[in-house]
């Protein structure tokens, strides 16, 4: 145990170390291994949810996207670094369980605003007709976003 931890500090400064350009070999490499080494965590979240794979894949992508805010500094770098990683998958394994995830999605479904009830498609539309394009694609963003099963961003 204490040689996966080793290798997992190892990693986790290799990594950090390499320039992060997607096209560097060096530092996909390093973060392969890395990620290889995190589903061989002893302590890693489990669930018995079928879906469970999908959520183990968003935290892998929150950490290859996110490694550089993990903070160094810490008595047991392994320690803290499986914390970071469990309380990013403890909320995507409860994801998996919310009632909302299977809920269809819907534009016209009314939302609470501070005007009342209003649709996602008539705060788009209202912003698109005044001229705020901007707005209005944040609409549909944040629509995309809050109805995703998976609560994934998506680009549009």
């Amino acid at each position: 145990m204490d040689d996966l931890y080793q290798l997992l500090n190892t990693l986790i400064t290799e990594v950090r170390q390499q320039p992060q350009p997607p096209n560097s070999i060096k530092w996909r490499l390093s973060m392969h291994r890395l990620l290889l080494e995190i589903q061989q965590l002893p302590r890693l979240a489990k669930s018995s949810h079928p879906d469970y794979p999908a959520a183990l894949n968003l935290t892998l992508e929150y950490v290859r996207l996110n490694i550089a805010k993990f903070d160094l500094n810490s008595p047991s770098v392994s320690e803290s670094f499986l914390k970071w990683i469990n309380s990013y998958l403890g909320w995507r394994i409860r994801d998996l369980y919310s009632p909302e995830k299977d809920a269809p999605l819907s534009l016209d479904a009314p939302i609470a605003s501070d005007f009342g009830e209003i649709t996602l498609l008539d705060m788009g539309n209202t912003y698109y007709k005044t001229g705020q394009i901007t707005e209005a694609l944040d609409c549909l963003r944040a629509a995309l976003q809050v109805f995703t099963p998976t609560n994934y961003p998506r680009r549009i």
